[in-house]
């Protein structure tokens, strides 16, 4: 078996909090196609009547035309972007702390 040490893979992933379903994707590289094609297996396995608010960072690949026209066309979809200026470990935790605490209610 032949590996290549320096492969890559991007992994796109998302949490159903209510049931704790995770929709997972590993690619090769992370474009706005891929990003793309992640966001129309989210948007086929969640329920058409909820919402659905996606935590990502400020990678170039989550704000271009193409995703932003697809945000555009289904306002069910909220995108929330991590500050640039904060840990990107302490913000996700407060997102998911937030996220859990709307849960429970």
């Amino acid at each position: 078996m032949t590996t290549n040490a320096t492969a890559r893979a991007s992994l796109f992933a998302a949490l159903e909090l209510k049931t704790n379903q995770v929709i997972g994707q590993l690619h090769r590289r992370h474009r706005s196609v891929e990003y793309r094609k992640f966001l129309d297996v989210i948007e086929s396995q969640v329920p058409a009547g909820l919402e659905v608010h996606l935590i990502v960072d400020n990678y170039a690949t989550h704000q271009t035309a193409i995703i932003r026209k697809w945000f555009a066309k289904r306002p069910r979809f909220q995108v929330h972007f991590t500050p640039r200026c904060l840990s990107r470990r302490t913000e996700l935790r407060a997102r998911w702390s937030q996220c859990r605490s709307i849960r429970c209610r």
